[in-house]
């Protein structure tokens, strides 16, 4: 068969279910990933302020673990975006 016959082409559209099953496949791994990345971000970001909480003022440490804090939030933020946007695409 040549790359883009008529017989290609008709194979193709003769199986949307198969077609509609992966994206349906690949919309519930990517809301599943951004959960997990979300609720991971989320403990990272306790868990540094925790630790931070505990870190004296000023000290290199503690501005380390709260530019880790920092990123944990933003990631949650994306998180919260990406599944919006999922909602949003597929409703």
């Amino acid at each position: 068969m040549k790359v883009g016959s008529h017989d290609e082409y008709a194979g193709v559209h003769a199986r949307p279910d198969g077609v509609r099953k992966n994206v349906e496949a690949a919309v519930e791994t990517a809301e599943h990933m951004t959960e997990v990345i979300e609720k991971v971000a989320e403990e990272v970001e306790k868990l540094a302020d925790d630790i931070a909480d505990e870190l004296p003022e000023g000290g290199k440490l503690r501005d380390a673990i709260e530019t880790v804090e920092n990123a944990a939030k933003e990631t949650v933020k994306y998180a919260q975006f990406v599944e919006d946007i999922i909602d949003k695409v597929c409703t």
